[in-house]
């Protein structure tokens, strides 16, 4: 009796030792798993892009570069790079006239342009008060925009995919750059 109490009590120890560990795991996983997920939705290591004259700035990948800017008369464009094998370019552009009177007429706009150069636009949404949100296709390139009607000028930000690249990640990175967009005056 002693000795099956003994083989009894033996068991019962070692399964508390398996679900304890198994418990454990489960925690460094999921520890893991958050902060996996912290890491990909963050941008406090990304680069700052800072528009002085019009009193705007966004976050972008750190790994990511400004390739090149325009500044002429009616347009303020820049283009910033990611690696190249990546294969994505954030585009942000300065209408320095605002042309669109309200957010219907920019939305009406969107949807023409986007017909005359056989664009696909998709998921056209009214955020707030001042701006419009999508996404687009052409061919095999595929993006997403953001127009913001401010008092005298409009700003679009955008980012589009030059090759087969996953359409979430190129969403997911559009998302945290576009959560970080803020007027700075």
């Amino acid at each position: 009796m002693i000795l099956k109490l003994a083989l009894v009590n033996k068991y019962e120890m070692s399964k508390k030792i398996i679900l304890g560990i198994i418990g454990l795991i489960i925690l460094i996983l999921a520890g893991a798993g958050g902060f996996y997920l912290y890491k990909s939705n963050s941008t406090e290591d990304w680069k700052t892009y800072h528009d002085e004259e019009y009193g705007f700035e966004f976050k972008y990948p750190l790994n990511w570069n400004l390739r090149n800017s325009e500044n002429n008369s009616a347009v303020r464009i820049i283009v910033i790079n990611s690696p190249l094998e990546q294969g994505k370019i954030i585009t942000s552009r300065v209408f320095k006239t605002r042309i669109h009177k309200s957010l219907q007429d920019l939305n009406d706009a969107i949807i023409n342009d986007a017909k005359m150069v056989g664009v696909e636009n998709s998921n056209i949404k009214i955020i707030g008060s001042d701006r419009i949100r999508y996404d687009f296709k052409r061919d095999d390139q595929y993006g997403h925009g953001l127009h913001i009607l401010a008092s005298t000028f409009e700003i679009e930000l955008g980012i589009i995919t030059t090759f087969k690249v996953s359409e979430a990640e190129t969403g997911k990175i559009f998302d945290n750059m576009v959560s970080t967009f803020k007027f700075t005056k």
